[in-house]
């Protein structure tokens, strides 16, 4: 997706609630959450959804990609097995 996309439409989308308070983008929330600019590949877990870095620009996140964060195993889970 577009990092410039503002994280409120995001939200509308997903229906999640990503926090807006600091950060108006998509770009700037992944750049905020790493507290650097983060490599090409780099990515950060936020709310049940893990956000990588597709493309940059300089010191620009131009591209993010967005997916479910997989399940934490549970002590439960491995006793399924």
């Amino acid at each position: 997706m577009n990092a410039a996309l503002p994280i409120s439409e995001l939200n509308g989308v997903i229906g999640s609630n990503l926090p807006h308070e600091g950060w108006n983008t998509v770009g700037g929330l992944v750049f905020g959450l790493a507290g650097r600019i983060p490599a090409e590949g780099e990515g950060v877990d936020l709310d049940g959804y893990h956000l990588v870095v597709e493309k940059l620009q300089g010191r620009r996140i131009i591209a993010v990609v967005m997916e479910k964060a997989p399940e934490p195993e549970t002590p439960e889970a491995n006793a399924e097995e």
